[in-house]
């Protein structure tokens, strides 16, 4: 089928427009990289040494406070704001303090740094699937074809594995399933279930593109 020349137009349009944009998220993944820490602060490992109870009206939330050492000496923070979620007493989370005056610290949390990471890494996925779904308009059936077809079934998967991380991030600081379990309370219950979700449907996403491709050409082969 032959496309018309005002159809072709609009989709290069739209692949053009979809440059700039994918451009755009490749600038802000890089710039993320040369975000500096503005207040110079350095990182060090904290443990939960105890925490206050803060009652709402819908649930009980948690004002946590670790403990971090620098040069031998001991000191404490506190979270800025509470928690819903409670982690096991001794558990570790990354602290960041002045090296001038240790005594200021803070719990970091989604940092300029990892929200612009983020963005890029997000605006690539998104701007990428668009990019094979309008290019597969100028392409006739064929192994080009079918190779996009087998990405687009790819990148959601990919996109859910990658959410299902940036849940276990903020439930716990870390990017680590083994320490999102060695420290596991109940109150990560909710915030865990989601996180093995989105991994398993991501998983789910990339192998049954595969399984359908292969199994096609098996059928394709006895006939």
């Amino acid at each position: 089928m032959v496309i018309m020349d005002n159809n072709k137009k609009e989709i290069v349009t739209t692949l053009f427009m979809l440059c700039i944009a994918f451009l755009f998220s490749v600038f802000m993944l890089v710039f993320s990289f040369t975000i500096e820490n503005i207040e110079n602060y350095e990182m060090t490992t904290g443990y939960l040494i105890s925490y206050k109870e803060v009652n709402n009206s819908d649930q009980t939330m948690y004002n946590l406070v670790y403990s971090y050492t620098v040069n031998g000496i001991e000191y404490t923070v506190s979270s800025s704001s509470e928690s819903g979620i409670l982690p096991r007493i001794n558990s570790p989370r990354p602290i960041k303090y002045n090296p001038n005056n240790p005594e200021e610290a803070y719990i970091p949390s989604l940092s300029l740094k990892f929200l612009f990471s983020f963005l890029g890494i997000f605006g690539i996925i998104v701007t990428s699937i668009a990019f094979m779904i309008e290019t597969k308009k100028l392409i006739k059936d064929g192994k080009l074809k079918t190779i996009i077809n087998l990405f687009l079934g790819f990148i959601p998967g990919v996109l859910m594995i990658f959410l299902g991380y940036i849940i276990t991030y903020i439930a716990t600081g870390y990017f680590s399933f083994i320490k999102m379990f060695t420290y596991y309370t109940n109150s990560m219950l909710i915030p865990l279930l989601f996180a093995v979700a989105f991994i398993i449907v991501g998983m789910i996403s990339i192998i049954m593109p595969l399984f359908k491709y292969f199994k096609n050409k098996y059928l394709k082969n006895v006939n």
